[in-house]
């Protein structure tokens, strides 16, 4: 329960749609591409889809 004075975790939210993609793309950088090597856009992809596919299990 929120008390006079406390902020609330609604002002950490996105502000916007486009926030939320930057977020998931900020994120999918750090802990599925950074540093990685990728021969092609293919390569790439299925690096992506795979992370996408173990984060939505949960």
């Amino acid at each position: 329960m929120l008390r006079e004075g406390d902020r609330g975790e609604l002002e950490r939210l996105p502000r916007s749609p486009m926030n939320l993609v930057v977020s998931w793309f900020s994120i999918a950088e750090r802990q599925a591409i950074h540093r990685g090597t990728y021969p092609s856009v293919k390569d790439l992809n299925a690096k992506l889809r795979t992370y996408t596919s173990r984060i939505t299990r949960h």
